[in-house]
């Protein structure tokens, strides 16, 4: 009996460690990229790292504008944890944990690993 019920607990135990979401390398890079930019408020960087399409929608003003107004990043404070969410298609849904609350964010990334996608929310 002991035998079987350790043996379930193992199995539950791998399964739910397979079931959990892995960081590609070059999102992490991206994403700590990302967040040293948005500490530094820095948003001509973070502009800059989006690929010529995604600049074109999302101009250097719309990101200023965005931070500052949409995000309130002053409120918010620096990024102090991010943690992935989920992997959807090719993209990565993390949560930031900021000082002075949480935000969603989407980021999608191109084969040079440029931003071709990207999306913050507050969360409520």
């Amino acid at each position: 009996m002991k035998k079987g019920l350790l043996i379930i607990i193992t199995l539950l135990t791998f399964s739910i460690g397979l079931s959990q979401e892995v960081e590609k390398a070059n999102y992490k890079t991206t994403v700590n990229t990302f967040t040293s930019h948005y500490n530094k408020g820095n948003y001509q960087a973070i502009y800059n790292m989006f690929d010529a399409n995604f600049k074109q929608v999302f101009t250097l003003d719309k990101v200023k504008t965005f931070f500052k107004e949409e995000i309130n990043a002053d409120a918010l404070g620096k990024i102090e944890e991010r943690t992935l969410n989920s992997r959807v298609r090719t993209g990565h849904n993390y949560t930031f944990t900021f000082e002075n609350g949480t935000c969603t964010a989407f980021f999608l990334l191109d084969e040079a690993n440029q931003i071709k996608g990207f999306q913050m929310y507050k969360k409520q």
